[in-house]
């Protein structure tokens, strides 16, 4: 009875001891847990005052995640942020700072616009902080000349933006009078723009370019019962001056001429009786 009594006692203070220190784990979990959230809003405070130095701002997003580097905590900052004052572009901001007693100290911190880059920066060097900083003028200046040599993606991007449009002002990067060279160097994506703008949808895969004196005068396209294509942008973009039908009984033959400030373009029209289909057939030739 006795030894039962003392195993009683033993599990007790065992459970007791245990619940103690699970307790205090807690606390001690609590209390880090708090203690981050205030490092953390201090960091986020500390980074909105040396920014709104600078920029005004407006945050998208804002996140601070933790590392640990030769025994020092370290908050890695990951953001998006809108500027008025940068035509409401949209910057990315990332950075670093370091932990030691409680005060955060700035490694790098970088405000970054994905064509023209950093426009604002700050990093330790040499024992001393070297801040970067471009006004909204000369990051408009920046960006304007990237535009005018964008990469091949936002060249592309440009082209398709009103594509119709730009086609039909000979403003996509293949237009009429371009270079027989630079037609082949500049590739499917640019040429498939190009004629999309100015015909429409299946264009591209039947055109067939024509060429004087080394430059872009024009194109065919012949289509079949497996070869259509649309080109309902002709319709809206030009004015027919000549419509007539040539031929007879099952052998009739529609022919519309549009004109524009850019070209010309004559389609034919067959119902093939065999097929059941009309066949379109288009020449394009440049005005000048």
């Amino acid at each position: 009875m006795k030894e039962t009594k003392f195993i009683f006692i033993y599990l007790f203070s065992l459970l007791l001891m245990a619940s103690c220190s699970f307790s205090s784990k807690n606390k001690e979990s609590d209390n880090s847990r708090r203690n981050d959230s205030i490092i953390n809003a201090q960091v986020k405070a500390l980074i909105d005052s040396t920014l709104s130095s600078y920029i005004r701002l407006q945050w998208e997003s804002f996140n601070i995640t933790s590392s640990y580097s030769n025994n020092d905590t370290i908050k890695n900052i990951k953001g998006k942020l809108r500027s008025d004052q940068y035509f409401n572009k949209t910057f990315d901001v990332a950075g670093s700072y370091k932990i030691r007693q409680n005060s955060a100290i700035c490694k790098i911190l970088s405000v970054s616009h994905e064509k023209v880059g950093n426009i604002f920066e700050m990093k330790e060097m040499y024992d001393s902080i070297f801040t970067f900083y471009t006004d909204s003028a000369t990051f408009l200046e920046k960006l304007n000349q990237y535009w005018e040599h964008p990469d091949k993606e936002d060249q592309l991007a440009l082209d398709r933006f009103n594509l119709v449009a730009r086609a039909y002002a000979n403003e996509t990067k293949v237009h009429f009078g371009i270079s027989e060279y630079d037609y082949k160097t500049l590739g499917k994506d640019y040429q498939r723009n190009f004629y999309e703008g100015l015909i429409g949808k299946g264009a591209f895969e039947l055109a067939k370019p024509r060429f004087y004196r080394n430059k872009f005068i024009g194109f065919d396209i012949i289509g079949g019962s497996d070869k259509s294509f649309d080109f309902t942008h002709v319709w809206g973009h030009t004015k027919m001056v000549e419509d007539k039908k040539v031929g007879y009984d099952s052998n009739v033959m529609y022919i519309r001429v549009f004109v524009c400030d850019l070209c010309r373009i004559r389609i034919s029209s067959e119902y093939d009786q065999f097929d059941k289909v009309t066949k379109h057939s288009l020449e394009v030739y440049w005005n000048k």
